[in-house]
């Protein structure tokens, strides 16, 4: 084989490869600050979903775990770190349970992070609760509190426990279940547009 030759099945690999969507448009990267790890693997299952929307979605989600604090002090945790990656687009996820006791806590965390870029998925009134939109209809979902809403998950997933690996939420939430919830939490529909994804 003379030099500077490409074999014959290595040309073909790099013509499929230059074809694939993959190839030709860098994935969009997008920040999303998470208060623990239930909701990283949460994250990650977005991650995956990605993957196999049709044609795939050319993006990924960068999970970061937040020191925990009040609403306000993860903003603020969650704007330093995604200012050094210079982002185009954040998300934080922050439980909304704390809002009922300090309404002005979260109504200063809600400027702050719309005045640098950040979008807030507020779970209802915890992670608990954001899941539970993924598993009932409308009309089944009941008023939820934070001391109601874990009895009422173990009631739909016995199995839960917190924190739940992608793999572990894959077994009850898919693409159908995300696009339900997103259906509920504009927010959380505001992601999915982000990411390129089709709602149905």
């Amino acid at each position: 084989m003379a030099i500077g030759t490409v074999p014959m099945v290595l040309s073909q690999t790099l013509d499929e490869e230059m074809r694939s969507p993959f190839y030709r448009a860098k994935k969009k990267n997008i920040f999303v600050a998470c208060e623990g790890k239930s909701e990283q693997g949460y994250v990650a299952l977005l991650n995956e979903l990605a993957k196999e929307q049709n044609p795939p979605l050319s993006v990924v989600l960068r999970p970061f775990c937040l020191g925990g604090g009040g609403p306000s002090s993860m903003v603020k945790e969650a704007i330093n770190k995604a200012r050094k990656e210079s982002y185009k687009e954040k998300v934080i996820l922050i439980d909304d349970d704390v809002c009922s006791a300090n309404p002005d806590e979260c109504q200063k965390a809600e400027e702050k992070a719309e005045e640098n870029g950040f979008s807030i998925i507020w779970q209802k009134p915890n992670h608990e609760g954001f899941l539970l939109m993924h598993l009932l209809n409308e009309q089944e979902y009941p008023s939820l509190t934070a001391n109601n809403v874990q009895a009422m998950l173990q009631r739909e997933w016995p199995e839960y426990e917190k924190p739940q690996t992608k793999d572990d939420l894959r077994r009850r939430i898919g693409s159908k279940e995300v696009e339900r919830a997103a259906r509920r939490i504009p927010q959380l529909k505001k992601l999915l547009q982000m990411m390129g994804w089709s709602l149905r």
